[in-house]
């Protein structure tokens, strides 16, 4: 719509000239202000991108340490359990060595007492026979 008499008012609207400018400013504030509304959301979409991917290297630089910390300890375990084993190793052998030692000591001391009662016996057994000569001797 376009006044032919302008208005000599000389207020926003009066004149055709400012009416149909401010139509246009009109369309090209909404323009902007969507333009300005998109780069506020990618603004924020970046900024979101950027504190996770900060999250993201914080949670990461963590489990590396936990990690690490965790492979140390499996290496101590592991190099404790080895050294516990070669104890059991030592142990077991210083048992066996021991019951060796013992069944030996025991077999010569079985082998002594038998000895030593076959001789007894021999010593009786010729005590007797000779006994029993001297007996068929008077005869």
């Amino acid at each position: 719509m376009v006044e032919h008499q302008p208005s000599k008012l000389g207020a926003a609207g009066s004149n055709p000239v400012t009416r149909s400018n401010y139509r246009f400013h009109s369309k090209k504030i909404t323009t902007m202000e969507t333009f300005y509304f998109l780069a506020g959301v990618c603004a924020v979409i970046l900024l979101m991108m950027v504190v996770g991917t900060f999250v993201n290297y914080l949670s990461v630089k963590q489990l590396k340490e936990q990690m690490s910390i965790l492979s140390k300890n499996i290496e101590n375990v592991d190099e404790a359990r080895g050294k516990q084993h070669f104890e059991h190793i030592d142990y077991t052998d210083q048992l066996y060595k021991n019951h060796e030692d013992n069944l030996n000591e025991l077999y010569k001391y079985v082998d002594s007492r038998t000895d030593k009662m076959a001789d007894g016996i021999s010593k009786h057994i010729a005590d007797i026979n000779s006994e029993l000569k001297a007996i068929s001797e008077r005869k």
